[in-house]
């Protein structure tokens, strides 16, 4: 499933954004705006990251119509529609959906609670949307559910009925898009309770499931390394429960142990999720640089502009707001202008420093720019690739755009194949060790012998696509790299 609406994305475009990428400019306009058009919500979630900056604010029904039409002039192809408060809860939500019907954009993901989703919202949803409605249930009880929502347990049983609905319906017209997401979320404690979320996720129908982690930071977190062995027993049990694939992800806020699900799900379920299987090979293998000061802006209730969701933060000031300014003006506007050079300038500069197999930060800090640390260290923003993460060969061109040069002559296969024997060999110089790693995971160790190594594996376990090869010292500092494909 396409993020962000990057399956309307031409090849020009991608040309477009490659290019302003090289020299910090621009050569298009946004091809997905994100729109928050309302901080009202009709719950009050105890995790709700925004509830500090939510001020009870909504964009009017008459401005959210000019919005719309410039979006439409400057050719925006994808409206998301998932942050601020709860977007069905706008005073004049029947309004924007019948408006939104005028345009030749599309709603490519919305996120609800999914409270409001009585039939007659349902209907024009499905004809609006097309990827993805996640509704964000979270819970599997309803006495959690009201204690963590801190709403009515009647709530819970009227989302479970709308979802039910809106699977009905979908199911009576017919249609393959949009799916319907349910969206959980774990955490040290309840994912004890995964076969159970697991089983009403089947028994309402939906297309797919989401195990998302719930961002509270205390010691429920470190439950997961704790009893981890348990909990990995627990994701191969509903991995085992899912006989039609519907797992749409399943991690948690613990990489080491996102890596295990990601191996388990592997070695036991290989081809069954390709979905998963690309992206993470992606996310993992290539540099993953952040494309959003070329892609997207993301307006909140209040009028301010942002680059993405993850600098929704009073630490970051906005490149603009729509009561003051038009889309273009924003867009080709001075903050703009500025966040794209510096994120080129880092891009550019950047340095690996010794790279772990868990990195929180591989680049070294440059105090010439002014970025957020977020935007700088590796492994920090989950959002910055995702768009194009299914787009194997724009993360190949992408990856290509800043590619670092290999310190040592290495030869590389030129392909992998099963059962066929792949080798790697190359100077080592006066190094003790060289250490191979594929898609950032340890292959193996080599003791070079006179100046030179070789390394063969058998490539058998990796699925079909490219991959990282990467060549490491005994300090841990990269020597070489290079992305082979498996045929």
């Amino acid at each position: 499933m396409p993020e962000f609406g990057w399956d309307k994305v031409t090849e020009e475009d991608k040309e477009k954004i490659l290019k302003g990428m090289k020299n910090g400019k621009i050569y298009n306009f946004p091809k997905s705006i994100e729109i928050d058009w309302t901080d009202r919500c009709n719950i009050e979630c105890l995790f709700c990251w925004q509830k500090p900056m939510l001020k009870g604010d909504e964009i009017p029904f008459e401005t959210l119509k000019k919005i719309f039409k410039e979006m439409e002039i400057l050719g925006v192809k994808t409206l998301q529609v998932s942050g601020g408060g709860e977007p069905l809860f706008h005073k004049d939500i029947e309004k924007i959906l019948e408006n939104l019907k005028e345009y030749s954009f599309q709603i490519g993901t919305l996120t609800t609670n999914g409270i409001l989703i009585n039939k007659k919202i349902h209907k024009k949803l499905l004809s609006l949307t097309r990827n993805q409605i996640t509704i964000s249930l979270n819970f599997h009880k309803a006495s959690t559910y009201k204690e963590i929502m801190k709403t009515p347990e009647k709530n819970f049983y009227l989302i479970l009925e709308n979802i039910k609905g809106i699977v009905e319906e979908k199911k009576s017209i017919k249609k393959d898009k949009p799916l319907i997401i349910l969206q959980y979320l774990i955490n040290g404690e309840n994912w004890i309770e995964l076969l159970e979320m697991m089983k009403l996720a089947q028994e309402l129908g939906v297309d797919g499931v989401a195990f998302n982690p719930l961002c509270l930071w205390n010691k429920k977190r470190e439950l997961f390394i704790e009893r981890k062995e348990e909990f990995l027993k627990k994701v191969k049990e509903v991995y085992e429960m899912d006989k039609n694939g519907i797992i749409w992800n399943l991690y948690t806020l613990v990489p080491e142990i996102n890596v295990e699900i990601q191996l388990l799900r592997e070695k036991y379920f290989k081809g069954k999720y390709p979905r998963s299987s690309v992206m993470e090979r992606n996310f993992n293998c290539l540099q993953n640089f952040c494309i959003f000061p070329w892609f997207a802006m993301h307006i909140k209730a209040n009028g301010n502009v942002y680059p993405c969701c993850v600098l929704l933060n009073p630490s970051f000031k906005p490149l603009g707001n729509v009561y003051k300014n038009s889309l273009k003006e924003i867009w080709e506007g001075r903050e703009f202008e500025k966040l794209r050079k510096n994120m080129y300038i880092f891009l550019k500069e950047q340095k690996p420093k010794k790279i772990n197999l868990f990195p929180i930060s591989i680049f070294k800090k440059f105090k010439s720019f002014n970025l957020p640390k977020v935007c700088k260290d590796k492994g920090s923003c989950f959002l910055r690739a995702l768009p194009y993460l299914e787009d194997t060969e724009f993360c190949l061109l992408i990856d290509e755009l800043f590619k670092r040069k290999n310190k040592i002559n290495v030869n590389f296969p030129g392909f992998l194949k099963d059962d066929a024997y792949a080798l790697i060999e190359g100077e080592a110089g006066e190094r003790k060790k060289i250490e191979i790693r594929i898609n950032r995971v340890f292959a193996g160790l080599v003791n070079p012998d006179k100046r030179k190594f070789k390394f063969e594996f058998l490539p058998n376990p990796l699925n079909e696509g490219f991959h990282l090869i990467e060549i490491f010292d005994e300090k841990g500092n990269l020597l070489a790299e290079k992305i082979v494909e498996k045929v």
